[in-house]
C-alpha cells in the first residue's frame, strides 16, 4: 500500500469535520437539543482530535525543513493567519452582542480579568479556551523543530520534558485546567504519529495486528462517550484530559484515520470534505445558533431533535458562508501582507 501525499491525507478532512460536528453535538446535549448522554464530556474529545491532528500536520509540514529565520518567520505567519482573524472574530462578535442585546456568548466579558485572558491568548472561555492552548503549542513546537534536526528523540524528550516542567508549574501555581500543561500530551501524539507515518506508514497500514485497537475503538465509539458512562454505568469519568478510555480512545481513533485503518471511500466524499473546511467556523460559530433556538425560539413550535437539525442546518450553512467571506480571505490578507513586509525589510 502507497503512502498517501503527506500534504493532504483526505480522511483527515473527514477526521477535522467530525472533530468539529463532536462539540456542536455534546454542546446541543448540553443545551438538552440531544439525549444528555451526548453530552458531558464528549465535545471534549473532538477537542482532543483538533489538537492531535493540529500537531500531526505541523510536524508533517516543518519537521523536515531546516528550522532557519526564514522558515520560524513564514511558520509563524502561517499559524497566526490560520488562528486568530476568526478568533478576534468571534471575540469582536461577541463584544457587539454583548453591547447590543446583554448576553455574552463566549462569558469572555464578565470581567476585565476575563476579558484580557481572551484577548491577549492567556487562557479562553467557553469554546475558545482552545485557541490559547493552540497557539501556546505554537510556540513549543519549534523547540521541537530545532531540536529534532539534531536528532528526532531528542525533539521528543524535549516536549515530554516541557510537559512535565509545565505541569509542576501549573499545579503549583493553580492554572486553570484549560492549558496547555493538561493537553500537551494530545500534541506530543500527534507529532509521534506524524513521525510514524512518515517513516512506516506503509508497514504500518499494511499489518492486521496494528489495526487492532484503532478499529477497535472506532467500533465502540458509541458506549464509551463520557455521558453515557456517566448517566447509564454510573462511572465518574474524571476530567477529558486524563480519563484513560478517553485519551486512549483519542490516540487509536486518530491513527485509525491516519493509517486508513477503516474504509475510507466515503470520508473522502464531498460532504467530509465540506465538514473538514469549514470545521474552524462550525467550531465558533455553533454556540450561536444553539442559543437561538433554545432562547428565541418558543418549546412548543418544534420538538428536541427539529430543533437539532435547525441548528445544525445553521451553523453548517453560516459556517460556509464565514469560510468563505471572511476566513479564508482574512488568511491570505495576512499572509500577504506579512511576507511582504519582511521582504521589504530585508532589501
Amino acid at each position: 500500500m502507497d503512502r498517501p501525499n503527506p500534504r493532504h491525507i483526505p480522511q483527515l478532512d473527514a477526521l477535522r469535520g467530525i472533530a468539529a460536528l463532536m462539540v456542536l453535538v455534546s454542546h446541543s446535549a448540553n443545551a438538552q437539543l440531544l439525549p444528555s448522554y451526548l453530552g458531558n464530556g464528549f465535545g471534549r474529545m473532538g477537542v482532543g482530535l483538533f489538537f492531535v491532528l493540529s500537531a500531526f500536520l505541523l510536524t508533517t509540514l516543518y519537521a523536515g525543513k531546516r528550522p532557519d529565520a526564514s522558515a520560524v518567520w513564514h511558520y509563524s505567519v502561517k499559524r497566526v493567519a490560520r488562528v486568530l482573524p476568526l478568533f478576534y472574530a468571534a471575540l469582536a462578535g461577541s463584544w457587539a452582542m454583548v453591547a447590543v442585546t446583554g448576553i455574552s456568548i463566549f462569558s469572555a466579558f464578565d470581567t476585565l480579568e476575563v476579558f484580557l485572558g481572551n484577548a491577549l491568548l492567556i487562557s479562553g472561555t467557553s469554546v475558545l479556551w482552545s485557541i490559547p492552548v493552540e497557539i501556546h503549542f505554537y510556540v513549543c513546537f519549534i523547540g521541537f523543530w530545532i531540536l529534532a534536526q539534531i536528532r528526532t528523540s531528542l525533539g521528543i524528550a524535549f516536549l515530554v520534558a516541557l510537559q512535565i516542567a509545565l505541569l509542576v508549574i501549573a499545579e503549583f501555581f493553580e492554572f486553570r485546567t484549560d492549558s496547555l500543561p493538561y493537553w500537551m500530551h494530545f500534541f506530543t501524539f500527534g507529532v509521534v504519529l506524524a513521525l510514524l507515518a512518515e517513516r512506516h506508514w506503509s508497514f504500518v497500514s499494511s499489518h492486521k495486528l496494528f489495526a487492532l485497537g484503532p478499529v477497535i475503538a472506532v467500533l465502540a465509539t458509541p458506549v464509551l462517550l463520557p455521558g453515557l458512562r456517566a448517566d447509564v454505568w454510573g462511572l465518574d469519568h474524571g476530567p477529558i484530559f486524563r480519563d484513560p478510555i478517553t485519551v486512549s480512545w483519542i490516540f487509536l481513533f486518530s491513527a485509525a484515520f491516519v493509517f486508513a485503518f477503516i474504509p475510507t471511500y466515503f470520508l473522502q466524499s464531498r460532504v467530509f470534505k465540506f465538514l473538514g473546511e469549514v470545521s474552524f467556523s462550525v467550531y465558533l460559530f455553533h454556540l450561536l445558533p444553539i442559543w437561538a433556538f433554545t432562547t428565541l425560539i418558543p418549546k412548543d413550535i418544534f420538538f428536541q431533535g427539529d430543533r437539532f437539525v435547525c441548528v445544525l442546518v445553521v451553523t453548517l450553512l453560516g459556517s460556509y458562508f464565514i469560510t468563505r467571506l471572511f476566513e479564508r480571505p482574512a488568511q491570505r490578507f495576512i499572509v500577504r501582507a506579512l511576507n511582504s513586509k519582511k521582504t521589504s525589510f530585508a532589501t
